[in-house]
């Protein structure tokens, strides 16, 4: 009886051992394709690399080509070019054209077979701008018509041209080298340059103080450090303007209409909070007198940017109350 029992128990074990040895593996061998690093050749054209490194298990695909996007991870689903059915590995290429000027393209090579389709890694690259290499970039109309702005009660505010990021799109990477403004007043009144950078509420990046301004004609001002446009972000450019005396006009501005929201920005609370100037007082529907020179003559890469910074003093005599009473102009 002992041995009957045995055998019960050890065949079933034998025929489950004998199933699971003859499982197989199924294995699958996978298309592969490499991006190659690309040639920018133009404003408008990219030269795309590609290498077909495997076939895949069917020993051919059924397309290949190239696909690419201003987002980083470009599908078929994107721009794309195909070449058809290949039966070979190898490398091969394709010039990527219509495209905007100096706009950074994300570019992955891509292979398919048996429906499914495999990408390389992302390559990139930015076409070249082919408008002025430097330009003055302002919304006043270039003239002062003896009008200036100032507080009533005296102290120190910010004013700033405002440029959105998609307008800077054919600037990215430029270099900042001057400013251009209409100083009304001197002395005590000082005045330093100012960059912010960001929308709603900017951050300050940049403060050069500048000396020996030409007080009723329009100055000049080389910065002294290197700033670059950085086209995804919005660009300020301002002035500070410092120890103003109560009821004199020291920001010279325009004849106006005003370009509300860009080109007639102020803040008296050391960039806490920003508003046009027209939308303070409806009579002051004028546009700085501040303009920006930015050039390409060495077609830098964009570095990162240096911050110069000088301590901001909040203004202790601003008095709760109508901003807009804060605010008054003159014309002689």
């Amino acid at each position: 009886m002992r041995n009957n029992f045995y055998y019960v128990i050890f065949l079933p074990m034998l025929f489950l051992l004998g199933i699971s040895g003859c499982k197989q593996l199924d294995l699958v061998r996978e298309a592969a394709v490499l991006t190659q690093p690309a040639e920018v050749m133009s404003s408008s054209q990219i030269r795309a690399y590609g290498n077909i490194i495997d076939l895949g298990t069917s020993e051919s695909i059924t397309d290949f080509g190239f696909c690419w996007a201003m987002n980083p991870s470009p599908t078929i689903h994107d721009q794309f070019y195909s070449f058809g059915l290949r039966s070979y590995t190898g490398v091969y290429d394709h010039i990527l054209t219509n495209l905007q000027q100096n706009t950074t393209y994300y570019i992955r090579a891509y292979v398919k077979n048996d429906g499914v389709y495999y990408y390389g890694k992302t390559e990139q690259g930015t076409t070249l701008f082919s408008g002025p290499s430097s330009m003055w970039l302002h919304y006043d109309d270039g003239t002062n018509d003896d009008n200036g702005i100032g507080l009533t009660d005296g102290g120190g505010f910010d004013i700033a041209i405002r440029f959105p990021a998609v307008d800077l799109i054919p600037f990215n990477g430029f270099r900042i080298s001057k400013i251009r403004f209409f100083p009304r007043e001197g002395f005590p009144v000082e005045y330093s340059a100012t960059i912010w950078e960001g929308s709603g509420l900017p951050d300050l990046m940049y403060t050069s103080y500048i000396p020996n301004p030409n007080i009723n004609f329009w100055t000049e001002y080389f910065l002294p450090d290197n700033y670059f446009i950085n086209a995804s972000k919005e660009l300020w450019i301002g002035i500070w303007v410092q120890n103003q005396p109560p009821d004199i006009y020291p920001a010279g501005v325009d004849n106006g209409p005003a370009i509300n929201g860009f080109g007639n920005m102020i803040s008296m609370d050391d960039g806490d909070s920003w508003d046009p100037l027209y939308e303070l007082n409806s009579e002051l529907d004028f546009n700085w007198n501040l303009q920006v020179y930015v050039t390409n003559y060495k077609g830098e890469e964009l570095p990162l940017v240096k911050s110069v910074q000088q301590k901001r003093l909040k203004h202790p005599y601003l008095q709760p109350g109508n901003i807009s009473d804060q605010i008054s102009s003159a014309k002689n």
